[in-house]
């Protein structure tokens, strides 16, 4: 992946119930060069959890995003 550029898709979620102390969890979803899988970072430091998805999980997950069909 080329994290010289941006990420394709940025994701925030929060806790809908106000007394939760904990914090936003940032997710970061970059297309590969060949289109054809994803890869998410989890967090905003440089120690970050990331998964490189398989070819279905991938194209699954590109379908929900933007219900279209991943190249």
């Amino acid at each position: 992946m080329d994290k010289s550029r941006p990420a394709d898709y940025l994701f925030v979620f929060k806790f809908k119930n106000p007394d939760i102390k904990a914090k936003e969890i940032l997710y970061r979803i970059w297309i590969n060069p060949n289109k054809d899988r994803l890869e998410i970072h989890k967090g905003e430091s440089q120690y970050v959890q990331y998964a490189l998805l398989t070819k279905e999980n991938s194209a699954d997950l590109y379908y929900i995003i933007t219900s279209d069909e991943l190249d």
